[in-house]
């Protein structure tokens, strides 16, 4: 009898059933984790959620935020000459409108008798010409202005815009400084569109004096000659 041990036999009732090798439990590498489970449900009451009532809330102080009442609002100043403009127009002159003191010339012939009147005011933005009212027109006693751009000025946008400026500063200024019975035209240059308003404002004003002492020294020189004749 050798050393060796057989192996043990162990009887079953029934034979093991068979186990597919793809339908066996594997061992997951994520099996060794530790993991902690947090429950959805929260452990105490949390503060509700703010909602607004109907009427704002009650914390605010009272007249933040309220809306702008109907009607026309204040405007709103885009620019620092835009600004500059509002308060000197509010505070300086009342607002006027074109057709309240001035006239407008609109016949090429008014245009040429002016320009051809010889009295004139360069200023960087615009020239001013002037010439008295003919006698044969009733209404001598208003200011009538015309405007012009030529194309130096610019494209059809910019000599609207040159245009636009100098009716405003017309409108502003020519009641109060223009001689009655005389016709201006406002010639617009190159800057007409870019000086700032208040300058534009001071050139007329500047250049409307400067017709006034001509005017006063045209009617002393036509006074003397009249004199020397008789």
């Amino acid at each position: 009898m050798t050393g060796r041990r057989s192996p043990a036999v162990v009887d079953l009732p029934r034979p093991l059933p068979y186990i597919a090798a793809s339908a066996q439990p594997r061992q997951s590498r994520w099996n060794g984790c530790r993991e902690a489970h947090l429950p959805a449900q929260q452990a105490r009451p949390q503060a509700p959620p703010w909602l607004p009532c109907a009427h704002g809330h009650a914390g605010r102080p009272p007249g933040a935020g309220v809306a702008p009442c109907e009607g026309p609002q204040a405007p709103v100043c885009l620019s620092f000459f835009g600004c500059t403009l509002g308060a000197r127009a509010n505070s300086a002159r009342p607002a006027r409108s074109m057709t309240a003191d001035l006239a407008r010339l609109k016949t090429r012939a008014d245009f040429v008798r002016v320009a051809a009147g010889r009295r004139r005011a360069v200023r960087p933005a615009f020239i001013v010409q002037a010439a008295p009212r003919p006698t044969k027109d009733a209404s001598g006693t208003s200011v009538r202005v015309g405007f012009t751009a030529s194309r130096k000025v610019g494209n059809a946008v910019v000599r609207n815009r040159a245009k636009r400026r100098l009716r405003a500063i017309a409108a502003e200024v020519l009641p109060q400084m223009g001689h009655p019975g005389t016709d201006y035209v406002l010639v617009a240059r190159a800057t007409a569109s870019e000086r700032p308003y208040a300058e534009l404002l001071g050139d007329l004003e500047g250049a409307l004096r400067q017709l006034a002492r001509q005017t006063a020294r045209d009617g002393s020189s036509e006074r003397a000659r009249t004199a020397v004749e008789t």
